[in-house]
């Protein structure tokens, strides 16, 4: 992995972290809780975080097959945010949509580790 190939995952991370506020935001304004987002996109950067500390380091992993994971779980979780503007089906929207942002957070979390 290049280091262009780090910052750019890095990059892709912040403009995720950017979508997990927005959602927060669209769960409150649907009078939803949002703690469980709250607390994933706490999470998300404290690993943006240490990943920034280690540019310079070896990452293990592919950053082109990860930012690609990480593209097909946000266009998933932008299907379950307009799930969630509709009244059917939303506590289960919910619920996935945490699911995916877990699933994102593990993906990250091995680079990380």
């Amino acid at each position: 992995m290049t280091t262009q190939d780090k910052l750019d995952l890095l990059k892709y991370l912040i403009f995720l972290r950017g979508k997990m506020q927005h959602a927060s935001i669209e769960l409150l304004t649907l009078g939803e809780e949002t703690t469980q987002v709250d607390d994933a996109e706490k999470k998300l950067a404290t690993q943006i975080d240490v990943l920034r500390g280690k540019v310079m380091d070896q990452w293990q992993g592919n950053a082109d097959q990860i930012t690609t994971e990480l593209q097909s779980l946000n266009t998933k979780a932008q299907a379950k945010l307009r799930q969630m503007r509709s009244a059917v089906g939303k506590a289960q929207a919910v619920t996935d949509f945490v699911g995916i942002l877990d699933k994102g957070l593990a993906l990250v979390a091995g680079l990380v580790a």
